[in-house]
């Protein structure tokens, strides 16, 4: 099996087959090459080494949860009984030492999955309150929340979305929506909340346009859209005085935000913008999502070969090649970027509170609404009313 089709099989399997299956046909290829009379035995050693460096990528691409330990211990079982030739058994014993055993540790010792740690280096942590944070620090605190999120998305639990698992298979993918989801609706109940007059408001809205500028200028296109989208939805648009007291330098920066989340010619001027961007990147994920799901879905599972009906492998292929676009980023995220505890606290706490469903978007309808009768009508001057009214 080639290192490509390697790769392919082993992220794409679950669309197809389940794991267990699949170490059933290794175990099986194995012992029957072993007893083949018509395999020498250079043949049934490269055939050994396959199955090992096989079981060994797998482990490595595959997302360890507890619910894999039967899996692994399978595969160590497997693995232990071979006894020759020697070449064979001194991999096997390595595989067990340096890739399966530690595998087990990490899930015995609660190690393994994708939670994130934020400690601080000094090992200092200071509450803050957000009146406290600068559009600045506002988004470099969500870049690094989003980077980690993008971070611990593998290509397989993709796939397991793909296939719409349920539960922990399809976690880290679900967990950057809702992040998402969550982000667009604090920024509009935060704009909402304020009941002064719509200055305050406005200065709000400024802030918020440049956190999300910031965002874009670190190439954090995931919370620049969810912030973009939220200052441009129906429920803080509709006030108009609110808008009316942001400076134009400061709607100009929001509609070049906004033309680049537009979604006319298949989201073209986003794409380009992130072609064109060699620094580390948080990706606006559901584009590249949108991209996977419709490449999957444009070809059939299986065609009718001259015996049986075979796997169509080719749209599986097609699909990694539209993972690997979507995740080429991670080599270059945010790693490193400096951050104070007390300030993801906040944020992460602020975003927990909020609870997306109908009571939310009831609430928020509702307080438009009140904010809008409260800020009352838009006297326009007469070039503008003229226009309007189609006299000019």
């Amino acid at each position: 099996m080639t290192a490509p089709y390697r790769e392919a099989f082993l992220t794409m399997y679950m669309a197809f087959t389940d794991a267990d299956k699949v170490l059933d046909v290794l175990i099986n290829q194995y012992n029957a090459a072993c007893t083949s009379p018509s395999l020498s035995a250079g043949q049934r050693i490269n055939l050994g080494f396959n199955v090992l460096d096989i079981i060994e990528d797998w482990i490595k691409q595959h997302r360890i949860e507890e619910a894999d330990v039967l899996l692994l211990d399978r595969m160590k079982e497997f693995v232990s009984c071979i006894q020759d030739p020697p070449e064979i058994v001194s991999r096997a014993r390595r595989l067990i030492a340096e890739v399966i055993d530690p595998s087990l540790d990490s899930i015995h010792l609660g190690t393994s999955g994708s939670k994130s740690n934020y400690t601080s280096s000094s090992g200092s942590f200071i509450e803050v309150a957000l009146r406290q944070v600068t559009h600045e620090s506002l988004a470099q605190h969500l870049t690094v929340i989003e980077s980690r999120l993008y971070m611990a998305i593998k290509p397989t639990d993709i796939v397991a979305w793909l296939r719409k698992s349920d539960g922990e298979a399809s976690k880290a993918v679900i967990e950057y929506q809702v992040n998402q989801q969550k982000l667009t609706a604090w920024v509009q109940k935060l704009i909402l909340k304020i009941r002064g007059g719509a200055q305050e408001r406005a200065d709000k809205f400024v802030y918020f346009i440049l956190a999300a500028h910031c965002c874009y200028t670190m190439g954090n296109f995931s919370a620049m859209s969810a912030i973009v989208f939220a200052l441009q939805s129906m429920v803080i648009g509709r006030l108009r005085q609110t808008r009316e007291h942001v400076e134009k330098r400061y709607m100009k920066q929001l509609s070049a935000m906004t033309d680049l989340v537009d979604v006319t010619h298949n989201f073209k001027k986003y794409r380009r913008a992130i072609s064109s961007n060699s620094a580390p990147v948080v990706p606006w994920l559901h584009v590249h999502l949108k991209d996977i799901n419709s490449t999957y879905r444009r070809y059939p599972d299986k065609f009718q070969g001259q015996k049986s009906e075979l796997i169509n492998f080719q749209r599986y292929e097609r699909t990694l090649g539209e993972i690997r676009t979507a995740f080429r980023f991670q080599s270059r995220a945010h790693q490193d970027m400096d951050y104070e505890p007390g300030i993801i606290n906040l944020l992460q706490r602020q975003l927990a509170c909020i609870e997306i469903g109908p009571e939310l978007d009831s609430w928020m309808e509702k307080t438009s609404q009140e904010r809008l009768n409260q800020e009352g009508p838009v006297y326009m001057c007469k070039d503008e009313a003229l226009r309007m009214t189609g006299f000019a």
